[in-house]
């Protein structure tokens, strides 16, 4: 199984464009894994996707 949480650790450790490779990680990670993946505490803090201007 994948850990979500130590590859997003192991991608944002190197030098570079941090955010965007997280991004991208954390895409592919949880594709695999599914949202379960994710640690809960994790979704409980993020933005309420809802209030974004994006959502539809």
């Amino acid at each position: 199984m994948y850990d979500y949480e130590n590859a997003l650790w192991t991608a944002v450790s190197g030098l570079g464009d941090r955010d965007t490779i997280a991004a991208i990680v954390g895409s592919i990670v949880v594709l695999s894994a599914g949202i379960d993946s994710i640690p809960a505490q994790w979704l409980l803090q993020r933005e309420d996707p809802a209030s974004s201007p994006f959502f539809k």
